[in-house]
């Protein structure tokens, strides 16, 4: 179960980064929240991210 829940917070981040648009009044800090998104993805990451990501994208699709 706690990789299910570790699933989920790769989810939830991808999430946060789809939602915050490069557009807009807040731009700027969108671009930021994108940014530490990306980089919790690939640097703060895991050796299981790959595996969440490739799991996650068989049960969404």
């Amino acid at each position: 179960m706690k990789e299910l829940g570790e699933c989920r917070n790769t989810f939830d981040l991808i999430n946060k980064y789809k939602l915050a648009s490069s557009e807009g009044v807040n731009k700027f800090s969108n671009r930021m929240i994108r940014f530490e998104v990306m980089k919790k993805i690939y640097l703060d990451g895991n050796d299981l991210v790959e595996n969440h990501l490739n799991d996650l994208a068989k049960q969404l699709s």
